[in-house]
């Protein structure tokens, strides 16, 4: 909760939730929406694509920490 205060006290108006298991999976568009384009391949422990090129739909701060709330019991259940 702290961390989305500080965020939303910067002026976030929106939250990105990506699964950070699919990292290796997401490719640079092509062709680049700017700039030009690279091959890369996203290594597992990175952030991946980010900004509106993310996977994913933006969410309220209200959704983001929901969703967050939902993963974490998901998560806790299994210890």
């Amino acid at each position: 909760m702290h961390e989305f205060e500080i965020l939303i006290r910067l002026g976030y108006p929106r939250f990105m939730i990506v699964n950070q298991t699919q990292i290796g999976r997401q490719k640079p568009p092509n062709p680049a929406a700017e700039g030009r384009y690279v091959e890369y391949r996203f290594e597992r422990g990175s952030s991946g694509l980010f900004g509106e090129k993310a996977p994913g739909r933006w969410l309220t701060a209200h959704q983001a920490i929901r969703r967050y709330w939902l993963i974490f019991l998901k998560i806790s259940s299994y210890w």
